[in-house]
């Protein structure tokens, strides 16, 4: 949502520096769609905030084009965040409707903003949200589309941008943690604060939007009768007052909330009897549920124990109900930055995600354009990485010494997007041989039957040095997954 280019920039640039472990400077400017200069403006700018506000944490220089986060403060992080969102025009115009109903001319008079301005980012406002199928009128201060998207678009902007720093309505928080309490308490949740604010804001939208004479349209899916019930016996509170013709909609809503929210992951016990009902009325997301975990259990057996396989399914039938019944899905900046970092640590991770999406939808499911990164992030979370696939062996032997060794082994670590165990002529692994190394990388001579594993290089390593590395450590992560045949031929990189 956000129209300022600075503040997006700003945003994206925490997000991933607090994603991912080193940052490459010349990959930001594709990534923020700016310039190089522009790109050092925006990490000057930063430092110099982070400096101001007297953290601990900052931004640091392995090299001069290398840098990382260090003393990561994650509520540091979000604060900074959040002073960074309000600044952009329409996301404060956004949460002044919300709040107070502010109008657009007492908006630009309180924030000393042309008219002309005012209107040409609400323009931009409008035609993004035209990609979510919604629509904003100015006159009324609502907006227009299909009731369960606009909630949704409230849940994923809100959430993000003022999440247990600030309450957007103009109702009492309280009243609506009460309500999240007995919910918990009657069906025996155990909620994280993560999933229990999650809940808080779910019901604060559905009570902000029944205020405003709104209504939600039913879901056609079954939900747990056991939950439903118990649900309904405490929820009169907020299904009183309801018209009856839309009180279905209103029960379907909480149930989707709890049961199928596709914003987090929900408790196991929920997990449990959801995938129980759908699989009893073998609906299609069940269908679909069976084919993607069986082609992933059968790709990768031993990657994900019982427990964790429940969550996949769970999630999934999550995301297979709300996308039959929205049009188009939310990601955050955070979703689409983590998913990216993922990608690059873990490769065959993003090969498999790409394949089962495939071949669910050549299977006749839907697929949405997020999916992806929902599955990414999803599988992330509950497979067994090192099971999925091992770390790639490296050693590095250098005549330079241990010191260079281990300096030139956090720089690989931060070039080479992949899960590496590398050693140094002081940390060698005792159990592996010379030949147990996918690459051994050397500036000395070998005297050896077989050079095949053995990269010779310069020291300090030329850029035709990097390039060599590079390639052949993603020729020993390719070739060690069809040796291992852990990948169907339609996935292998040629």
């Amino acid at each position: 949502m956000l129209i300022d280019k600075r503040i997006d920039r700003l945003v994206k640039l925490i997000y991933k520096l607090s994603t991912e472990e080193f940052i490459q400077r010349k990959t930001l400017p594709d990534e923020l769609s700016c310039s190089l200069r522009t790109v050092d403006a925006a990490l000057y700018e930063l430092k110099n905030e982070m400096e101001r506000k007297h953290t601990d944490m900052t931004i640091e220089y392995v090299d001069s084009e290398t840098m990382y986060l260090k003393g990561k403060d994650d509520a540091f992080l979000k604060q900074l965040l959040h002073q960074y969102y309000i600044q952009d025009d329409m996301v404060c115009f956004f949460l002044s409707v919300i709040s107070k109903n502010t109008s657009a001319k007492t908006f630009v008079e309180e924030q000393y903003i042309s008219r002309a301005t005012f209107f040409r980012k609400l323009k931009l406002f409008k035609k993004w949200l035209e990609r979510f199928q919604l629509s904003f009128d100015l006159r009324s201060l609502k907006i227009h589309g299909d009731e369960r998207q606009i909630r949704h678009f409230y849940f994923s902007l809100l959430i993000e941008i003022t999440g247990k720093l600030m309450w957007p309505f103009s109702f009492q928080k309280t009243m609506i943690e009460k309500r999240v309490e007995q919910i918990i308490e009657t069906l025996s949740l155990r909620l994280s604060p993560v999933q229990k604010e999650a809940y808080i804001y779910h019901l604060a939208i559905q009570h902000y939007r029944i205020e405003n004479g709104f209504y939600s349209p039913g879901y056609d899916i079954p939900f747990p009768a056991n939950i439903k019930e118990k649900l309904m016996s405490e929820c009169h509170l907020i299904l009183n007052g309801i018209p009856e013709e839309y009180r279905k909609g209103e029960e379907d809503f909480l149930l989707m909330m709890i049961v199928n929210s596709p914003s987090h992951y929900h408790p196991l016990e929920i997990v449990r009897q959801n995938i129980e009902i759908h699989q009893k009325t073998q609906t299609e997301a069940w269908l679909f549920t069976v084919m993607f975990t069986e082609k992933l259990g059968a790709l990768f057996p031993s990657a994900l124990n019982k427990e964790n396989m429940n969550h996949v399914k769970g999630h999934l039938i999550q995301l297979y109900c709300y996308y039959e019944h929205h049009a188009t899905n939310f990601l955050h900046y955070k979703d689409m930055i983590y998913a990216n970092a993922i990608t690059k640590q873990h490769p065959l991770l993003s090969s498999i995600v790409h394949q089962l999406a495939d071949e669910t939808e050549n299977n006749g499911f839907k697929r949405s354009p997020t999916a992806h990164t929902r599955y990414l992030l999803m599988l992330y979370t509950f497979v067994d990485i090192d099971k999925l696939q091992p770390a790639l062996r490296l050693l590095i032997l250098s005549r330079e010494g241990p010191i260079y060794e281990e300096t030139l082994a956090e720089k690989i670590m931060s070039y080479v997007p992949f899960q590496l165990e590398i050693s140094t002529s002081t940390i060698q692994n005792k159990n592996v041989s010379e030949e147990g190394y996918s690459l051994i990388l050397t500036d000395m001579p070998f005297v050896r039957g077989s050079t095949d594993n053995i990269l010779y290089m310069h020291s300090p390593p030329t850029d035709g040095d990097w390039r060599r590395i590079y390639d052949r450590c993603a020729s020993a992560y390719w070739y060690r997954l069809n040796a291992n045949k852990q990948l169907p031929s339609v996935m292998t990189r040629r």
